[in-house]
């Protein structure tokens, strides 16, 4: 399943303009490489499972479907479950950050506090969700980490939105 198609992720181009991370970065390929992500996703592939068990969809039913179908507070949880494995591997402490912080691990750990917020907008990180599930490269998974952790300028935070509108009309 192409991730890219189906979320409708900007074209190639684009993407390359709007996410610098994505090019080609000796440092990053080279970190990636000595810390291999092995099977530290299984216990999450393993709840996500259970999620899918309790709410009795069809094994055969592709992931994002699946996940379209989770109650928020489930996605919620996997997607906490899921962040924290992230930030506790190796490779983010070495990677760069997106932003100001020390590495990307600082990255991730924000994403965590507006993930654990109620007005998160979680297509941001479906396409992780979606590559870990489906057992993407490692290379793969870390590209759709820096997207999560990146500002979108295609789907903008709901708490920018509400600023925006809060603000008083002069």
């Amino acid at each position: 399943m192409d991730v890219s198609r189906q979320l409708h992720v900007p074209t190639l181009p684009l993407m390359m303009e709007l996410a610098p991370w994505r090019t080609k970065n000796e440092h990053r390929l080279t970190v990636i490489r000595e810390n291999p992500i092995n099977n530290a996703f299984e216990a999450f592939r393993t709840s996500f499972a259970l999620a899918r068990k309790e709410k009795n969809l069809a094994k055969d039913l592709d992931v994002l479907d699946t996940i379209d179908k989770l109650d928020q507070d489930v996605f919620q949880d996997l997607s906490i479950d899921l962040l924290t494995t992230i930030v506790g591997l190796r490779a983010p402490r070495k990677l760069h950050s997106v932003g100001i912080g020390k590495n990307l691990s600082i990255d991730i750990a924000r994403l965590l506090l507006a993930v654990n917020s109620d007005d998160f907008d979680f297509a941001t990180i479906k396409t992780l969700f979606i590559a870990v599930l489906e057992r993407k490269p490692d290379k793969e998974i870390w590209d759709w980490v820096y997207d999560a952790v990146s500002p979108n300028p295609f789907a903008p935070h709901k708490s920018r939105l509400a600023s925006v509108k809060d603000t008083p009309e002069q």
